[in-house]
């Protein structure tokens, strides 16, 4: 919903969403759903704001649920200026979305506490819930004129829109902004026709948007004392992440040489009791022949207190400089060290999808796609091993033991600490890891939407490719909540199944029949239930 209604006796034109007077305004009640106060739920049209009043006022701030697919951007500014004034924290809960204008009251999400009167952002987006922003829209009707005054009027509204962003990204109180560059700069270059929605663990770290309902692993291995570095660098790394492109470059780019050339980096992790003291190297320094090194420290087991304190608990992490070619000794005498408090979603690896790490959970296609994938982190065990990953796929029998709760690369190294170990697969939407001995394995590649299978260079060459049936299942009332590779617009949902049976690297898509459209996935996230939606998932019958 994303057009402007135009009736023939006056143009209306306007930002990013206009409805018919025909549609349904938004409702804010008081909330079922635990976890919110009250709820608000449907397009946002003019005086929208109003129906705010009895939602502030309290000194804890009360939990306003966002479900609305946008609507008047004016209005989204209203609702945003209300929410950042009466104490309201925001949330969009799993399996609904916020997208558009309605993205905009979420940024207000804030609480004013404290004796010393500090006003801190407080808006959360949960694991499959759905965030969306996109730059204003001014859209007029094809191959008509248009008088002089009615130009002049859409002019001055495409102004006003660009004000409205430009007053919510310079709006600032006790130091605190709603809106944070990398943000402000994704909204302006994501046009009207597209949608930029938070996808990964990195669009949460450069978007300043926390994250809950995720699941962490028990214990600290070397990936995530890298990942926490990696995160924490870029996120502080805006002049190379004011740049249009995917998230992976952007990623890349930060962490990059002055953004010439990616450095050497890697991690090392030692514990002393309960307490782990992490390194990783090769961050790049303004110094001619300095390197900044990233030390950090938490305790072991910390995921216990997570459960218990996920809204403040915090992740001590300092850079400090130290001499190319030495080792990086992280103490004070060091150089002068930089310090932060990041969040525990840091030690997610920046590319992984944030549905995944939620607490919840006819003949088509052609065989699994595979890519190189390596393991960059150095733990104190082993040296990391290079894998061929093979998106998409189960690896059957073979079976030494499972786990569950981990990243790819902690299944990668359980399984090289583990003899006979020579392949794993890993269950994106649920995070179960099932260690492989290849030559005890059925030898065959199935195509499996949530899982890939991550082999030993030394082994593919006793894997093939099973050529048994493969068979696209039908689930209604159900979606993908993540962004998609690609879209059709005007299909039917047997178009989309002939579109995704013809693409090798679609595995999944979600298929609205109101408006006919298709979104396909190559690495589909979890699926949860959602109205007035249906998908089709790839599986391949053994």
């Amino acid at each position: 919903m994303r057009r402007w209604g135009v009736r023939r006796s006056a143009i209306v034109i306007g930002a990013i969403l206009a409805l018919p007077a025909t549609v349904f305004a938004a409702e804010v009640q008081p909330s079922d759903v635990a976890g919110c106060d009250f709820h608000l739920r449907g397009p946002i049209t003019e005086g929208d704001h109003l129906k705010l009043d009895g939602v502030g006022g309290s000194y804890q701030g009360r939990v306003l649920c966002l479900d609305s697919p946008g609507g008047s951007l004016l209005e989204g500014k209203k609702l945003f200026d209300r929410i950042w004034e009466a104490n309201i924290r925001t949330r969009i809960v799993s399996g609904e979305r916020c997208e558009s204008a309605c993205s905009l009251a979420f940024l207000g999400g804030s609480v004013t506490q404290g004796t010393a009167v500090i006003h801190l952002r407080d808006r959360k987006l949960d694991a499959g819930g759905t965030l969306g922003f996109h730059a204003p829209s001014l859209d007029l009707p094809a191959g008509g004129s248009f008088s002089g005054k009615q130009i002049e009027q859409a002019f001055e509204i495409a102004l006003k829109a660009a004000e409205n962003f430009f007053e919510i990204k310079v709006t600032k109180r006790h130091g605190v902004s709603p809106m944070n560059d990398f943000l402000y700069h994704r909204i302006l270059t994501t046009r009207p026709s597209d949608m930029y929605r938070l996808t990964y663990i990195g669009d949460a770290v450069l978007s300043d948007i926390a994250l809950q309902g995720l699941t962490y692993p028990e214990h600290i291995t070397a990936a995530e004392i890298q990942n926490i570095c990696d995160n924490t660098f870029a996120s502080t790394r805006s002049e190379a992440l004011l740049r249009k492109g995917p998230l992976k470059e952007q990623f890349r780019e930060a962490l990059a040489g002055d953004g010439e050339s990616e450095m050497d980096r890697r991690a090392v992790i030692t514990r002393t009791g309960d307490e782990i003291e992490g390194k990783a190297y090769g961050y790049y320094s303004p110094s001619k022949f300095g390197n900044l090194g990233c030390h950090v420290r938490l305790t072991d087991g910390w995921s216990t207190y997570i459960d218990e304190y996920e809204d403040s608990y915090g992740i001590s992490v300092s850079f400090y400089g130290y001499s190319v070619g030495q080792d990086f000794n992280p103490e004070p005498n060091n150089g002068r060290g930089s310090g932060t408090t990041v969040p525990p979603w840091f030690v997610y690896h920046p590319l992984t999808p944030i549905s995944s790490a939620s607490t919840a959970g006819g003949s088509v296609g052609e065989s699994p796609r595979d890519a190189d994938v390596k393991v960059t982190a150095v733990s104190d065990r082993r040296p990391a091993s290079k894998y061929r990953r093979f998106v998409g796929a189960d690896l059957p029998d073979g079976d030494l033991f499972t786990a569950r709760k981990l990243s790819p690369d902690q299944c990668i190294d359980l399984c090289a600490e583990k003899e006979g170990c020579s392949a794993v697969t890993y269950d994106r939407w649920n995070r179960y890891c099932f260690a492989k001995n290849v030559s005890r394995s059925a030898g065959k590649l199935y195509v499996q939407a949530k899982s890939d299978t991550y082999v030993l260079q030394s082994e593919t060459r006793h894997i093939s490719v099973s050529d048994s049936k493969i068979e696209l299942k039908r689930r209604r009332g159900k979606a993908f909540v993540g962004e998609p590779n690609y879209r059709a617009s005007g299909v039917s949902y047997e178009q989309c199944r002939h579109k995704c049976g013809l693409d090798r690297s679609c595995l999944a898509f979600n298929h609205v029949p109101s408006r006919r459209s298709c979104e396909f996935f190559h690495e589909p996230p979890e699926y949860f239930s959602k109205n007035g939606y249906q998908i089709g998932v790839k599986q391949q019958v053994r």
